[in-house]
């Protein structure tokens, strides 16, 4: 019987104080102190290593060498998710990722055995690294259905709102994008208001501060950080739900996980033709507006919905079986028991 261990929620920041949330280098000391704890753990509680995998979540370079080290030790074999460029690619530090490429990606991807992507843009960058012995997976966004069960919403609320959780960066999930379209025709969305999920109230105090209209700014709600056991029943409670994500390198290779509970909730999505998303969803089951013009397309596809919201919601409902049939756990399960059982025979 193989092993599987995952190190997801070995550390968590309130395990420390204050101090360490606030002081990025010791914070990092400390989690990379916890992961090298558990970590060791692992090899001494199981101690028959044939056929064990372990299953890591973005690791970093000194990580990834010490994960090395020790589990091949054990003849522990290792796989990594990457749903990411690397950082230093993302954050366009050119120099950088010069050196990086030529002297620290061809052995550094190499260290482990496996590979999941969520993407395969991702596929083919990390597997121009890894070398023909290492196996790569696209493993697509997982959607967990059994969230949008049994929950409770108010069916007869007075204000009905579009609704958008993610980040509040612009250059990477376009608020500004979605404030300004629904500047545009809010007056004409009756009762209907826009709410935000996002990570910092600050930001988006500062991108609604430029609209300078006491009225709009009324409609818009800024709802902060969001629990994610509360977010099936904003969703669910949505008429509809927006993600005007620009193009860019990060999402020409990623796939925004949001999207894939945008489709669960079964409401109309509204998203950017970018990226992988039209190689998973076709505009039978979403909205899409275009990279060049998303403030525009955007602002009219919210009409379109609002005037034609019974046939929207047909869209919707076969966005959420699309969604089932290939980001279900149940799919991707099948995608990744395959995945280890490939690593552990290689």
């Amino acid at each position: 019987m193989a092993g599987y261990y995952f190190d997801t929620k070995i550390f968590k920041a309130t395990d420390v104080t204050d101090i360490f949330r606030k002081n990025t280098l010791i914070r990092g000391l400390a989690i990379r102190a916890s992961l090298m704890r558990a970590s060791f753990n692992i090899v001494k509680v199981d101690k028959a290593h044939n056929n064990s995998v372990v299953y890591l979540f973005g690791v970093d370079p000194i990580m990834s060498i010490y994960y090395f080290i020790l589990f091949k030790s054990y003849r522990i074999k290792i796989v990594s998710e990457r749903n990411e460029l690397p950082i230093e690619i993302i954050n366009n530090k050119h120099r950088i990722v010069s050196l990086y490429k030529r002297f620290l990606y061809p052995w550094l991807f190499k260290l482990f055995d496996g590979y999941s992507v969520i993407s395969s843009q991702l596929q083919k960058f990390y597997s121009s690294y890894t070398g023909e012995r290492c196996q790569i997976t696209l493993l697509p966004m997982t959607v967990d259905f059994s969230r949008f069960e049994n929950v409770l919403i108010d069916n007869n609320k007075d204000v009905k709102f579009i609704f958008y959780a993610g980040s509040l960066d612009q250059s990477k999930d376009g608020i500004n994008h979605l404030i300004r379209a629904f500047l545009r025709v809010h007056k004409k969305l009756l009762n209907w208001e826009l709410w935000i999920a996002g990570i910092s109230d600050d930001s988006s105090d500062i991108v609604c501060s430029t609209i300078g209209d006491p009225d709009f700014e009324k409609k818009v709600k800024f709802l902060g950080l969001v629990s994610r056991d509360k977010i099936p029943a904003l969703l669910l409670s949505s008429e509809v739900c927006v993600l005007p994500r620009p193009d860019s390198l990060q999402a020409r290779h990623g796939f925004p996980a949001k999207l894939g509970e945008y489709l669960a909730s079964g409401k109309p999505v509204i998203t950017t033709n970018v990226g992988e998303i039209p190689s998973y969803l076709s505009k039978e089951e979403v909205f899409y507006i275009s990279k060049d013009t998303i403030e525009v397309n955007l602002a009219e596809t919210l009409l379109f919905v609002y005037s034609h919201y019974d046939q929207a919601l047909e869209k919707g409902q076969r966005g959420r079986q699309k969604a089932y049939q290939v980001f279900s756990l149940q799919k991707n399960a099948e995608i990744l028991r395959d995945f280890i059982n490939g690593v552990i025979s290689q």
